[in-house]
C-alpha cells in the first residue's frame, strides 16, 4: 500500500476519473479536482456528454471537487489553499499553466493529452509559453500520444529525459462483453467514432475508400458521429459522392451509447494520414476498438509505436487504396475479421488493463517522491 496524498487536477473534457478510483483502492489518498467553464441554469458544471457517467448523473463523491475555471480568481484560490496539503500534484492538460506557480516545492507532475505537446505548447502566445514553462518545471512529464510530433516536442523542450509514456485507460460504464448481444444483421457494419476533422484526422481519405467499397460490396454500412469541426463539409461530401443510403448518423453521445455502437459493429475505423491530409496520431479510438474486440483499421506513426509495442494489432492503412483493401479483406473473410478482433482484445488485455496502468502510475509516483 502506498501512503501518499495526491491531487489530480484536470479539465472537464479530459476525464481522469478512471485513474483516480483505482489509485484510491491501492491506498493512495487521491483526490480529483475537475475544472469547468460552462454551467447549466442552476449554476452547476455542464459536463461534456462524452465523459464518464459519474459526471453525467451528478453522483457526488467526497473525493471529487469541481472548480469554476470561468472565474478569474477561483483557479488561483484553489492553488493557494487546497493543493498545498498534497505530496504530489498531478496536473493535466491546461491546468499546469496555473498549477506551476503555487506548488511551494511540492512534487509536480504534468500530463499532456492529445495535441498539448504535439502542437499547442509549441505555438505562439502567452498560454503556450506558460505551458512550456510548466513542462520544464515539472518533476516528470507524462504523455499519452505516440507519434513523431510528440517526441519532437519533448526534444525541442529538452525534457525527454524526464518524460514517461502512460497508456490510456478506457472509461466505459460497462465491460466490453456487457449489455445485450449484437442484433442479427446482414450488413457489414463499420463504425467511425471520431469527430469529423479532415485536415487532422483524414476523414475524407476514409470516405473515398468507403465509396469504392460500397460500389463493390453494397452490403456495407457506416455509422458516423455528427460531431467535429468539419461536420458540415463531411455531410455534404457524403451526399455528393452518393453515400447517403449507406451512412447512419448518430448524436455525440455518452460512453453507454458509444459502447453499443462499438459492440454492434464489425470494424472500427480510425484516423488516416495521406498526402496533405491527417496527422499520424496514436489516438484513444484505436484502443477503444481493441477494448471491444474489434479489428481497427487506421494510420498511426509506426516507427514510434514500434518502440513501445512490437505486436501492435491495429491494421495499418494510409491511402484510400490501402483502406479499401483492408476493408475488403475483412469483409470477404469473416473468420479473419473475427480473429483480428480477438487478437486486438488479447493485446489490450496484456498492455492496457486498468491494473497495469495503475501499477505504472504508482511507479511514477514513487519515482518523484
Amino acid at each position: 500500500m502506498m501512503t501518499v496524498k495526491a491531487a489530480i487536477v484536470q479539465n472537464l473534457a479530459n476525464s481522469m476519473f478512471p485513474r483516480v478510483a483505482p489509485l484510491r483502492e491501492c491506498g493512495v489518498d487521491a483526490r480529483l479536482f475537475v475544472g469547468y467553464t460552462l454551467k447549466d441554469k442552476q449554476g452547476r458544471p455542464l459536463p461534456d456528454p462524452g465523459q464518464d457517467p459519474f459526471f453525467l448523473t451528478g453522483e457526488c463523491l467526497d473525493w471529487v471537487s469541481y472548480l469554476d475555471f470561468g472565474s478569474l480568481t477561483r483557479p488561483f484560490f484553489y492553488n493557494l489553499n487546497e493543493l498545498s496539503a498534497f505530496d504530489i500534484v498531478h496536473s493535466c492538460c491546461m491546468a499546469p499553466i496555473a498549477n506551476q506557480f503555487f506548488l511551494g516545492g511540492k512534487r509536480f507532475i504534468a500530463l499532456a493529452n492529445g495535441s498539448d505537446l504535439r502542437s499547442y505548447c509549441l505555438g505562439r502566445g502567452l498560454k503556450p509559453a506558460l505551458l512550456r514553462r510548466a513542462y520544464r518545471r515539472a518533476a516528470l512529464v507524462l504523455y499519452v500520444n505516440l507519434d513523431k510530433g510528440t517526441v519532437s516536442a519533448l526534444e525541442k523542450l529538452k525534457i525527454r529525459h524526464k518524460a514517461r509514456f502512460l497508456e490510456y485507460l478506457i472509461d466505459f460504464p460497462e465491460g466490453p462483453a456487457g449489455g445485450s448481444p449484437p442484433e442479427p444483421r446482414e450488413a457489414f457494419e463499420l463504425f467511425y467514432p471520431s469527430g469529423l476533422r479532415n485536415r487532422v484526422k483524414g476523414t475524407s481519405v476514409f470516405l473515398e475508400a468507403f465509396a469504392r467499397l460500397v460500389r463493390e460490396r453494397p452490403d456495407c454500412r457506416l455509422s458516423l458521429i455528427d460531431h467535429g469541426a468539419d461536420r458540415e463539409t463531411v455531410r455534404r461530401k457524403v451526399e455528393d459522392i452518393g453515400l447517403g443510403n449507406y451512412v447512419r448518423w448518430h448524436e455525440y453521445a455518452a460512453p453507454a451509447r458509444l459502447a453499443g455502437l462499438y459492440r454492434n459493429c464489425d470494424v472500427v475505423v480510425g484516423y488516416f494520414r495521406y498526402g496533405e491530409l491527417g496527422v499520424p496520431h496514436y489516438p484513444q479510438v484505436l484502443l477503444e476498438g481493441c477494448y471491444f474486440g474489434k479489428p481497427v483499421v487506421s494510420s498511426y506513426d509506426r516507427a514510434v509505436v514500434s518502440e513501445h509495442y512490437e505486436d501492435f494489432p491495429v491494421l495499418y492503412a494510409g491511402s484510400p487504396r490501402e483502406v479499401f483493401e483492408r476493408l475488403v479483406a475483412l469483409h470477404d473473410d469473416r473468420d479473419y475479421c473475427a480473429g483480428a478482433g480477438r487478437t486486438a482484445r488479447e493485446w489490450f488485455s496484456r498492455n492496457c488493463q486498468q491494473e497495469k496502468v495503475t501499477r505504472d502510475l504508482l511507479e511514477i509516483y514513487r519515482e518523484v517522491l
